[in-house]
């Protein structure tokens, strides 16, 4: 990231990707936070209008990576209101997708994280392919 502040850095023909590196790890990293809490949301009753929320922020974004998840979810999450008993195939799908978004199950975490799990981490899931976009 200092390379970019350094004068006339922008003319070089490594610039572009450069940045376009930095931006793709940038958004990488918020997506982790967001797929929590839409893990979390889907855990809790009566929580479907924010699972919806955090839905579309994500769900969307597999659509260029991962077309045939990103419909499943979609019609999990976005077409009709979220039903607890999905969770678990919910869960499956989410976990697939990771590597399109550029995470990792490690970097996701397990649910409740430091006290009993309630849900495994994912299996078999973290090589990391590039991000959606």
């Amino acid at each position: 990231q200092r390379t970019l502040s350094n004068q006339n850095y922008c003319k070089t023909d490594q610039s572009i990707e450069m940045l376009w590196l930095l931006s793709s790890r940038i958004m990488a990293r918020m997506y982790i936070p967001m797929v929590q809490m839409l893990i979390h949301s889907m855990a809790q009753e009566d929580q479907a209008h924010k699972v919806k929320m955090y839905a579309m922020a994500v769900i969307p974004q597999l659509s260029q990576c991962r077309p045939s998840i990103h419909l499943k979810l979609k019609g999990y999450l976005l077409d009709k209101v979220y039903d607890k008993k999905d969770f678990n195939k919910i869960l499956s799908l989410l976990q697939q997708s990771y590597a399109c978004l550029g995470i990792t199950c490690g970097e996701v975490g397990t649910y409740k994280e430091g006290q009993v799990d309630e849900i495994e981490e994912c299996p078999g899931y973290e090589k990391r392919y590039p991000m959606a976009g």
